[in-house]
């Protein structure tokens, strides 16, 4: 009898072991995603380096979220990522004040300088 129990509780016992290595390494990945998101949002860096850096021309309607405007930045390759400018935004005294308009933006500029430009006639 003890013979037939052996093998399903081994079967349990790797099974058991199996599900806690995949949520460590689940977890593991979560973190280093977070890490990787919190980093690009607290140590920005412009889309292009020093030197390699060109004039784009943006126009921001009224009707744009900071998503859309994120979205638009991210699309003319003037920031990395629309998700982190959305939450650079969110923390930046820019928050709120995005005015419509039509800027000349360059890639070699930092999020918060794109964001300091779109806000500056902010009233």
């Amino acid at each position: 009898m003890k013979t037939n129990q052996a093998i399903p509780d081994l079967i349990a016992s790797v099974m058991k072991y199996v599900i806690i290595i995949v949520l460590v390494m689940f977890c593991i990945s979560k973190a280093k995603e977070a890490y990787g998101l919190g980093y690009s949002i607290f140590s920005p860096t412009a889309a292009d380096s020093p030197g390699r850096g060109h004039d784009v021309t943006v126009t921001v309607s009224s009707d744009m979220s900071v998503s859309d405007v994120g979205k638009l930045l991210k699309e003319k390759g003037l920031v990395n990522d629309a998700l982190v400018f959305r939450i650079q935004e969110l923390f930046s005294d820019a928050h709120g004040k995005i005015c419509p308009g039509t800027y000349t933006l360059n890639t070699e500029m930092l999020p918060q300088e794109i964001l300091d430009i779109l806000s500056a006639d902010y009233e």
